[in-house]
């Protein structure tokens, strides 16, 4: 004899599996889709605003790109990024990758948000490229992606450890991507 529908509301739920439930790496990764999605928005935010609207930056001393370069800088780190989406997306049976790699990309995301887009803008009062993307985007959106992928390390210093050893590495691919470009074009 079949138990009615609403007794199964009332029963012991179902052991949690990883791949299925709220926090899960699957709601992480759609979470993270829409972090590479805002980041390309950024991207076409900044070369908009770069190539129609140039600044100059008074609070460092260091040649800006022009349009061409920036193009050029932006479409190279952007294609790296959509790559390393997609080792990530495919790396669900390895949870480790998935996790360097989308924790790694907000933490940099972050850290690129903060430092020379927001930190500019608050300094000089003054729009910079990109802000508006960074503020309403990459902050939040990397913040929760961080928080969400908080739940599937074993410890806080290992999230933070995979956060260092990627952005460090992308910081230093980011500068030798701009140094070549103004060298190039």
């Amino acid at each position: 004899m079949k138990t009615p529908g609403f007794v199964y509301l009332f029963s012991a739920p179902e052991p949690m599996n990883l791949f299925s439930h709220p926090p899960s790496l699957t709601s992480s990764r759609r979470l993270f889709t829409v972090l590479l999605l805002a980041f390309l928005i950024h991207n076409a935010e900044e070369a908009y605003t770069i190539c129609y609207f140039p600044t100059v930056n008074p609070l460092i001393n260091i040649q800006i790109l022009n349009c061409e370069q920036f193009l050029v800088a932006v479409s190279v780190i952007s294609t790296v990024v959509i790559v390393l989406y997609m080792i990530a997306a495919r790396s669900m049976v390895t949870p480790n990758r998935y996790l360097f790699i989308s924790t790694g990309l907000a933490a940099a995301l972050l850290l690129n948000a903060i430092v020379p887009h927001l930190l500019v803008a608050l300094l000089t009062w003054q729009f910079t490229p990109g802000i508006f993307s960074t503020v309403l985007l990459i902050i939040p959106l990397s913040i929760l992606m961080l928080s969400r992928n908080r739940e599937h390390y074993k410890s806080r210093r290992e999230q933070i450890r995979h956060a260092i050893l990627f952005t460090i590495p992308a910081y230093l691919f980011f500068v030798l991507v701009t140094r070549l470009s103004m060298l190039y074009f």
